[in-house]
């Protein structure tokens, strides 16, 4: 992963904490790495990008995102 697709996961991490949300299920570092590859090459569209995290993540009120 280079320097762009790092930053973009570390600022997606940072994003989720600030906004008081947790990782439900933490992806693996493939995981994350092939998912900023695919946002990154136009593989994923706005939609599956945003779906991604959304199955991973929990809210500040323990519930799933939808």
């Amino acid at each position: 992963m280079d320097g762009n697709k790092r930053a973009a996961w570390v600022s997606l991490r940072m994003f989720v904490a600030i906004n008081g949300y947790g990782w439900g299920t933490i992806p693996s570092v493939d995981d994350a790495e092939n998912a900023m590859q695919a946002i990154a090459s136009g593989e994923w569209a706005e939609k599956d990008a945003a779906d991604w995290p959304a199955t991973l993540l929990e809210g500040p009120d323990d519930q799933m995102c939808e």
